[in-house]
């Protein structure tokens, strides 16, 4: 297995440029914020719609702060001079599986994502919860393996289903465009000094091994269906070397508010300038 090269946060060869934002009414859904107001919104425009797809990272989990949708939508309100609204569906413990059920079939779900123009989707850690299980279980690990633990069927039904999720955002869409951005991460476990206090030295260099390998399937599932992969590998942890303890909550695992920031700026990096050329079809 290769490691990944970094995704660029940048649309690439895939995402295809077209139509402007079209506004449409949200139905219910959690954590829905007001609309945030861009200095100068052009009169009349419609409220441009940001949903938050995804686990644990999404929903804020750890950190008592705004989260990434939420400083993304504020962001994005600057950058285009519109009025945002951002609604989070983010959950702990999700996965790629749970993710597909929820777009399948929960209407609160659904008809936010019917009527995005953004979608947000940070998945597929919780996916590989059973390799972190058989680490602390298991003897000494073999790095070149991924540790031991790491199944290359779970990375492989991560792909699978992040791709059908992403046809069923542009199948809820229907003819109308939306701009879908997709986060890798940067350890999809703890890690920094808890992580180093927890579980060593060994156990650093095993999540990042495994951590890279998903990130290239998420990477890979993200381009294949015409949305933006965005790295956060490298705003955490550069090339490896970075400690991103300043970025983690106290638990090591999620991100803390300069961490949110952080995501919340590689995103909006990914993003077109304007509203008119910020659709993926």
């Amino acid at each position: 297995m290769h490691v990944r090269s970094p995704v660029r946060p940048t649309a690439g060869a895939a995402v295809a440029l077209a139509l402007a934002l079209l506004g449409a009414a949200c139905g219910p859904a959690r954590h829905v914020g007001p609309p945030v107001s861009g200095s100068s919104a052009t009169a009349g425009a419609p409220v441009v719609r940001v949903v938050g797809l995804g686990d644990s990272v999404t929903a804020g989990t750890a950190c008592d702060c705004r989260d990434f949708v939420q400083l993304y939508a504020a962001g994005l309100a600057r950058r285009w001079h519109r009025d945002v609204r951002a609604t989070n569906l983010g959950r702990g413990g999700l996965t790629s599986t749970a993710l597909l059920t929820r777009l399948d079939g929960d209407p609160a779900t659904r008809s936010a994502v019917t009527a995005a123009d953004v979608v947000l989707v940070t998945i597929g850690a919780n996916d590989l919860a059973s390799a972190l299980h058989a680490w602390d279980q298991g003897p000494a690990q073999d790095e070149a393996a991924c540790g031991g633990a790491c199944d290359d069927h779970d990375l492989a039904r991560v792909g699978a289903h992040l791709r059908a999720a992403l046809r069923q955002v542009r199948r809820l869409r229907g003819d109308r465009p939306a701009l879908v951005l997709v986060t890798t991460y940067w350890n999809v476990f703890e890690d920094g000094d808890v992580a180093q206090a927890d579980r060593g030295a060994d156990y650093l260099r095993w999540s990042d091994d495994l951590t890279r390998h998903l990130d290239v399937t998420i990477e890979q599932a993200a381009r294949g269906e015409n949305a933006v992969p965005v790295d956060l590998y490298a705003p955490f942890k550069a090339d490896g070397r970075r400690d991103p303890t300043s970025l983690l909550a106290g638990d090591g695992d999620h991100p803390n508010a300069a961490g949110h920031r952080v995501i919340a700026s590689a995103l909006l990096a990914a993003t077109p300038t304007s509203a008119a050329g910020s659709t993926t079809s």
